[in-house]
Parts: C-alpha cells; sequence; structure tokens
C-alpha cells in the first residue's frame, strides 16, 4: 500500500515538509499506524550560506550525496484496533509537531543537515572505499 499524502506544511526556512500516512492493516481489525515525515532539501548554495569552505567544496558535496538529501522520520505503533487508527495516527502527528516543528522550521537546519549527510557519507567511504551514493 503506497503512502497517502496528509498535508504539506511550509517551513519558514523555505523547505517543505510532507505529512504521510504509511499505516497498513496487518491482520483482521488490526493495524500498524505509521507516521512518516518527510523534508526534502535541495544540495545548494541557498542552503549552505555563503562560507566560502562551502561554497568551494558544493561541487564535491552534490557529487558525494547528490542535488537533495531528504529527511525523513517515523512514528509507528503496532496492532492498534481498526477503531482507534485515525486517532492513533492524530496523536502522532501532534506529537511530532509539538516536539519536532520548531527543529525542522529553524534557519540553520539545511545546511546542518546537509553537512550531517556528507560527513557521514565521507565517513562510510573511509570503511568502504568502493563506496557510491545510493
Amino acid at each position: 500500500m503506497a503512502a497517502r499524502l496528509i498535508r504539506t506544511v511550509d517551513l519558514k526556512n523555505g523547505l517543505r515538509l510532507e505529512v504521510l500516512d504509511d499505516s497498513r492493516n496487518v491482520a483482521g481489525d488490526r493495524w500498524q499506524v505509521v507516521l512518516t515525515i518527510r523534508v526534502k532539501i535541495p544540495v545548494n548554495k541557498l542552503f549552505l550560506g555563503d562560507d566560502t569552505q562551502m561554497a568551494l567544496n558544493l561541487d564535491e558535496i552534490i557529487s558525494s550525496i547528490g542535488e537533495s538529501v531528504c529527511f525523513e522520520q517515523k512514528r509507528e505503533r503496532n496492532f492498534i484496533d481498526a477503531k482507534e487508527k485515525d486517532e492513533i495516527l492524530n496523536n502522532l502527528i501532534e506529537s511530532f509537531f509539538s516536539s519536532s516543528l520548531d527543529y525542522v522550521s529553524n534557519p540553520d537546519f539545511p545546511k546542518r543537515y546537509i553537512l550531517r549527510q556528507y560527513k557521514e557519507y565521507l565517513k562510510r567511504k573511509s570503511w568502504y572505499p568502493n563506496y557510491q551514493h545510493e
């Protein structure tokens, strides 16, 4: 079953957050309720800032991790009664918005996330010299 887009939110840092319902029926009237939050971040000078060192490494970063990275967070609950599915999903959404919306809305979030992905790429590459980004 494909994820169902519930809503999108334009963040104050210029990014768009997607709220997806990835829930699936597991047995009879029981569900695995899965909330997926996704934010696609283009790897560009706009989000990396005017830092001279970053500007010099932009091409290297893009060739390493791609032209965009995706922040994704899943929250799930298992074996939920079908009657409670929508309420549980709404609670998961409310929980994310109250605890994490400020984090992904922060103006520094795109740069920090891009750099974290790049550092993870470099770490994997040091362990596995033939590693290629997917």
